[in-house]
């Protein structure tokens, strides 16, 4: 009786790792998304006199609509899927990428009829109800199914700022949860308001990369630490102004220099991670086990 030789093949290399390569790829994948929608504003403008909407937002009711929404939606669901460096991290990104979830559903007003490049908006107040509808039951099912898979792990990595961070995202939550009972307020100020508060978070995201900068290096004035604090600093700031210009300035493009600001600081934010940890996939990794790391 002959039997047959038996092969064994061997799996190729991968010098990066599975987990190290995916989280390369989130870090790399965020500003290459921004630069998508950049490049996606300036070809609507140049197809239309140059003539740009007066928002990064109103680009919804514009005929880069779809990417303008692709890329919304993407960039919230690598903010969920990343794993933060600590727990408080963690929980900011994912409220973070919530709320870029609703920015991507909820539709800004729809701009004047200064550029000839403008169209109807296709989502229905209706549409819009039901979306938003949806995402907030993934969201519950999604909170209950991470605390089943942290209680069956046995494994309780929460820190004190991680728990304050909850505190925050379930009141987050909670006004988006509040507000959509009364349907013409949210439909008005829902995309505005979570996409201020996005900012706000993912600068405190990298006020916490800041932190850990600085713990890493053991001072305050290493590089990566002065960097981080600048972004953060910027980008919050950035946020804030977005409230002041919109209440006050006159300027109809004010809006669009403010948010495409924020989008310069989040891209610059994740290009600088991608370099600082390119060989990590958890800062961890770069901290001696001495260096405490509390509270977060």
């Amino acid at each position: 009786m002959t039997t047959s030789p038996t092969y064994t093949t061997a799996a190729p290399p991968d010098p990066a790792g599975n987990a190290l390569g995916t989280y390369r790829a989130l870090r790399l994948g965020m500003p290459l998304l921004v630069g998508l929608l950049g490049l996606a504003v300036v070809a609507d403008a140049g197809r239309s006199d140059w003539c740009f909407q007066t928002s990064i937002s109103a680009y919804r009711f514009s005929a880069i609509s779809s990417v303008f929404v692709g890329v919304v939606v993407a960039l919230g669901a690598c903010l969920i899927v990343y794993r933060g460096n600590t727990d408080t991290e963690d929980v900011l990104l994912d409220v973070a990428g919530f709320l870029a979830l609703v920015v991507a559903v909820v539709p800004t007003g729809r701009p004047g009829p200064g550029c000839a490049a403008v169209v109807d908006d296709t989502a229905s107040a209706s549409g819009v109800r039901t979306s938003v509808a949806a995402l907030l039951v993934t969201a519950v099912v999604a909170v209950i199914v991470a605390w089943l898979l942290r209680r069956r792990s046995g494994i309780d990595r929460r820190s004190r700022t991680g728990i304050a961070a909850r505190i925050l995202g379930a009141a987050i939550v909670g006004v988006v949860v509040v507000t959509f009972a009364f349907p013409d307020f949210f439909l008005r100020y829902a995309h505005g308001y979570s996409a201020v508060t996005l900012f706000v978070l993912i600068g405190l995201v990298v006020a916490c990369n800041a932190y850990l900068a600085a713990r890493q290096h053991s001072s305050w004035k290493s590089p990566y630490a002065v960097v981080y604090t600048t972004i953060s600093a910027a980008m919050i700031l950035t946020a804030a102004v977005v409230v002041v210009v919109h209440l006050w300035t006159r300027w109809p493009y004010a809006i669009f220099v403010v948010e495409a600001a924020l989008l310069a600081e989040f891209a610059a934010f994740w290009l600088v991670q991608t370099k600082e940890l390119w060989n990590v996939d958890d800062r961890r990794c770069l901290i001696s086990s001495q260096v405490p790391l509390t509270p977060l």
